[in-house]
């Protein structure tokens, strides 16, 4: 069994068939969802790998509703037509910092908001998410700050730092942003 990042096993899932070679060729296509993903080697081995053994799983956390969230957890929230209209825009915070992103902004529309019960299952997830898209052109991903504040998260010499949004320049350790 091999273990992919959640993007590529929910694709698998809608479009794996018994043709091997057609899948991986679907996945490749420009434009399949996931061709940015497959650039990077790794990423690329796994997703083969997975194809050929038609074996492979992946996790997903808690999906819950705007209504359901706790100050005391943390989130990954997905919101459609916030910045691009062809991708997803992604936020990592707490309880409050995602309900006042989703309601209060007037931005955008929720896709899906997942549940974390601690905040090293989030940095766990942020930092795979961040792995998986280092090489895509459009990085619709951040991270709430429990001020409200927005960083951009990259990952350094293996590294998870947050980039200020308004002084890119700037950046802090994941751990020195209090989520």
């Amino acid at each position: 069994m091999v273990y992919v990042h959640r993007f590529l096993g929910q694709w698998l899932d809608k479009n794996m068939t018994t043709d091997k070679a057609d899948t991986l060729r679907k996945g490749l296509a420009l434009g399949s969802g996931i061709d940015e993903y497959l650039k990077q080697i790794e990423v690329r081995r796994r997703f083969t790998l997975a194809v050929e053994q038609e074996k492979y799983f992946y996790t997903v956390p808690k999906e819950v509703s705007i209504g359901d969230t706790r100050a005391d957890r943390y989130y990954r929230l997905e919101m459609k037509d916030y910045e691009s209209v062809a991708s997803n825009t992604v936020f990592y915070g707490n309880g409050t910092s995602i309900l006042v992103k989703a309601l209060f902004e007037g931005k955008g529309e929720i896709v899906r908001i997942y549940e974390y019960e601690t905040l090293d299952l989030l940095i766990e997830d942020l930092r795979e998410e961040v792995a998986i898209t280092f090489s895509c052109v459009y990085k619709p991903c951040y991270v709430l700050a429990s001020d409200f504040e927005e960083f951009k998260p990259k990952l350094e010499l293996g590294k998870l730092y947050c980039h200020y949004v308004q002084a890119p320049n700037y950046r802090k350790l994941i751990a020195e942003v209090e989520i």
